[in-house]
């Protein structure tokens, strides 16, 4: 459900503030009321914490894009920022703070035993020390 759903716009409201709390949830923010409960709950309905164009492509689809990464450099340190595909660098992110939702308690995240074996077969670093710049 989009933030403006013409049938029904208190839906698309409140499905917004789901994600949004949801958001500030990962990023531990205590302004978040989303609970680990209604995250499951959600998850159940098959509630789409995705909306964005980031979020809507496909983990398949990033996925495809990180394998191409590695061919092309010869390692999975993807920088937040680069240049020739953020969207990639951001997804690196994402998979991060999945990934440590995900050993907190596997029910409240998008990070599946699955996508953690994929990620490790190309050597992606759940851990960074410091920040990655990238250089042609």
């Amino acid at each position: 459900v989009p933030r403006r759903f013409l049938p029904n716009p208190s839906l698309g409201s409140w499905v917004d503030r789901q994600r949004q709390s949801y958001k500030k949830f990962l990023n531990d923010d205590s302004s978040s009321n989303m609970t680990k409960d209604r995250i499951q709950l959600l998850n159940k309905v098959g509630f789409r914490w995705a909306c964005t164009k980031l979020q809507e492509e496909s983990w398949e689809g990033s996925y495809e894009k990180l394998l191409s990464f590695v061919k092309e450099f010869g390692h999975a340190r993807v920088p937040e920022k680069f240049p020739q595909n953020p969207r990639l660098g951001m997804w690196m992110v994402i998979q991060r703070r999945s990934f440590e939702m995900y050993l907190k308690d596997s029910s409240s995240s998008s990070m599946t035993a699955d996508r953690i074996l994929l990620l490790n077969k190309v050597g992606f670093e759940w851990v960074l020390r410091g920040k990655l710049e990238f250089s042609f």
